[in-house]
C-alpha cells in the first residue's frame, strides 16, 4: 500500500519524483511455519512514459522468523531488519498496476 505524503503526484519531471518519495506499508504472511513480515519505509518511483516505470524502496521490516538457529531456515539474529527492494512496471489503467519486484529482508 502507498501513501502520497510528499506530493508525488503533483511532480513533473523524474527529477521532482526522486524528491518526493511515497510511503510504503505491507505484509508478507508466512504459511507452514514459516515467517512472517511487516514492513513500512519510503518508496521513488520514477516514470519512463505515461506507462512504464520503475521503482526502488528502503525501510525496515519486522518479522517472526527464528532468531537463535534452533529452527530449520536463517538465523535472523533481531527481530527488526531491513527491508529494501527494486522492480519495474506497466501502468494499466490510473489505478491498476503490473509490476515484477525483487525484495530483500
Amino acid at each position: 500500500m502507498l501513501f502520497d505524503p510528499f506530493g508525488y503526484e503533483a511532480a513533473g519531471s523524474w527529477r521532482e519524483q526522486l524528491l518526493h518519495p511515497r510511503v510504503h506499508l505491507g505484509t508478507s504472511i508466512g504459511s507452514s511455519g514459516e515467517a512472517t513480515q511487516f514492513f513500512t519505509g519510503f518508496t521513488w518511483t520514477v516514470d519512463f512514459s505515461d506507462k512504464l516505470f520503475a521503482e526502488a524502496g528502503f525501510g525496515g521490516v519486522i518479522h517472526t522468523g527464528d532468531l537463535d538457529g534452533n529452527d530449520s531456515g536463517p538465523n535472523l539474529g533481531c527481530r527488526v531488519l531491513f527491508h529494501e527492494y527494486v522492480g519495474g512496471g506497466y501502468r494499466l489503467t490510473e489505478h491498476w498496476n503490473l509490476s515484477a519486484q525483487i525484495a530483500h529482508s
